[in-house]
């Protein structure tokens, strides 16, 4: 685990987890802002509502298009609209992470 500051606010970043055949780094705790290209419906897509299900959505899109990384929203209470859990991102930039409980945001390492 390593901790970054950042101004006043702390990342900590977990070692990197595999989805398919990309491996990604996650900042738990942590949303990014910017260059959302699909929110993905978890309740019409369950599969999607884990951090490994959201990635495997970023990597099977990552085929048409490119997508870079990921924000997780972990229980359906702290979903967007009470139904967006898994946000794809064409990329993640550290600058526009912030705090953000219930949040996990991964970049796509491969």
């Amino acid at each position: 685990m390593m901790a970054v500051a950042i101004g006043m606010v702390v990342l900590v970043a977990y070692a990197p987890t595999v989805a398919g055949a990309r491996v990604y780094q996650c900042w738990h705790d942590t949303g990014h802002g910017p260059s959302t290209i699909k929110k993905i419906d978890c309740t019409k897509k369950p599969h999607a509502a884990s951090v490994e299900g959201c990635q495997q959505k970023c990597d099977k899109l990552n085929k048409k298009t490119e997508c870079e990384g990921m924000v997780y929203i972990h229980g359906p209470e702290y979903w967007e609209s009470g139904k967006f859990c898994c946000f794809l991102k064409r990329a993640i930039e550290e600058e526009s992470m912030y705090p953000e409980v219930h949040h996990v945001t991964c970049e796509a390492l491969g």
